[in-house]
């Protein structure tokens, strides 16, 4: 039941006719009964005795209509600031009742004056220190009541709206919230995918500007250098590379990789990826083998459509005899010191976890002093600038010839240097992974 606040003048005269169609003269005390008349919850009270604010938001009344006239106006418009100020109170609808000395039954026109508009001038002085409407007096109780329940009206639109904007902000909030405890959990899973990567020896450090920048050195002797780059496009990725010792330290097992898609996902299965790797390098020497046993146990272990590309190598440290075998993934360049030449280690087949007992042929080649491999992921020759140009495998080469030529420290470097050139600030849409076999 609506619950109406009304605040009448302390007087009991009664000149109101009982039918509600009738004029209601303010004066009456039965428009107190009228308002109960059409089921209103009503709380009669004095504007002598207004109440404090505390006391009206206990009370919570849906609209308040206040009587007022003209010599007792100062006190309501210093209410109405008060209920306008207040959080609580502020919502409530307020109807102002006015006054009029004109007969409503009189054929004489009232002449428009300053003196005959003052009645209004105090109520909307009201209405502008925060009451709603009013109405003046004599009037139809069909007229207030149409008035009040308007007002009731936009007052629950209002509460609706305010409770639909609540909802809002608390989705928003917990939304925040969410999304805060998923950054977390991203950052903790990127924080133990980076630890998937093999160790280094030598990684950029901004204490050492003679250092690599993004190249991180992970084995070196006095033949060899093994350096690899990973930059995933989101916080998890999907390229993986990793470099290992073999054989009691006489043999070195190099390793790149790129599961299908990015992002969490392809994260979990990089390192199902290096743990099934690990296992098949236990158990299998020759890189064809690897890549069988790896692809037997992926298949078995990855129940999605998702795929890895790839690549192992075996190289003996002692020989410098590099064995290579692919799986769908691009292939290597190979760069012969000694002819000066660009050539691509071609042996591949049929990308990991699609369909098992694959074999897996393999190339096998000498390494002389000088000589160079390097290992890529197609985010590297599949970067797009903003013109749309992809960087593509010919750059790749054309640069890379240039490099093995310059022979500068930290090639890779240089490498990411030209990409970043390229694509001019243009974002990753795919992890980029490289990794140099330099022969010293």
């Amino acid at each position: 039941m609506t619950f109406l606040l009304y605040l009448d003048r302390p007087t009991v005269e009664d000149t109101a006719q009982p039918s509600s169609t009738a004029p209601v003269s303010v004066k009456t005390p039965t428009l107190a009964e009228s308002l109960l008349d059409e089921g209103f919850r009503l709380k009669q009270v004095s504007v002598d005795e207004l109440p404090d604010m505390l006391t009206l938001a206990m009370e919570a009344p849906d609209i308040i209509v206040l009587n007022v006239d003209q010599p007792s106006c100062q006190p309501v418009y210093d209410w109405l600031d008060q209920l306008s100020w207040q959080p609580e109170t502020s919502h409530t609808p307020v109807l102002l009742i006015g006054h009029s000395s004109h007969d409503p039954n009189s054929t004489t026109q009232t002449p428009l004056t300053d003196e005959a508009l003052q009645p209004h001038y105090y109520l909307i002085e009201g209405v502008e220190r925060g009451a709603s409407d009013y109405i003046r007096a004599p009037f139809h109780m069909a007229e207030l009541l149409c008035k009040v329940r308007a007002l009731i009206r936009s007052r629950q639109a209002v509460e609706k709206a305010r409770s639909v904007v609540s909802q809002v902000h608390e989705a928003a909030d917990e939304l925040v919230s969410r999304n805060l405890a998923v950054e977390k959990e991203l950052y903790m899973a990127r924080q133990l995918q980076q630890s998937l990567l093999p160790p280094a020896v030598l990684k950029p450090d901004e204490n050492n500007p003679d250092g690599p920048l993004m190249t991180h050195v992970h084995f070196e002797n006095d033949k060899l250098r093994v350096s690899g780059v990973y930059l995933p496009c989101d916080a998890l990725g999907g390229d993986l590379y990793d470099i290992m010792k073999l054989d009691g330290g006489k043999a070195l097992g190099v390793s790149i990789a790129d599961v299908s898609g990015h992002g969490l996902k392809a994260g979990f299965i990089t390192a199902i990826y290096k743990s099934s790797l690990y296992r098949s390098t236990g158990i299998k020497t020759e890189p064809g083998d690897v890549l069988a046993h790896l692809n037997n146990e992926l298949c078995e272990l990855v129940k999605t459509s998702d795929y890895v590309t790839g690549l192992y190598m075996h190289i003996d440290l002692d020989t410098l005899k590099l064995k290579c075998s692919g799986a769908g993934h691009p292939y290597p360049f190979y760069y012969k010191a000694a002819d000066n030449c660009i050539t691509r280690l071609e042996e591949n087949a049929t990308p990991l976890s699609w369909v098992p007992d694959m074999p897996y042929p393999q190339d096998e080649i000498q390494l002389e002093p000088g000589d160079k491999v390097y290992m890529f992921t197609d985010g590297v020759t599949e970067l797009n600038n903003f013109s749309g140009d992809m960087f593509g495998e010919a750059r790749l080469k054309a640069r890379l010839a240039e490099l093995f030529d310059e022979n500068p420290p930290f090639l890779n470097d240089q490498i990411i240097t030209t990409l970043s050139d390229f694509t001019e600030g243009a974002p990753l849409a795919d992890d980029m992974s490289m990794v140099l076999i330099e022969v010293l």
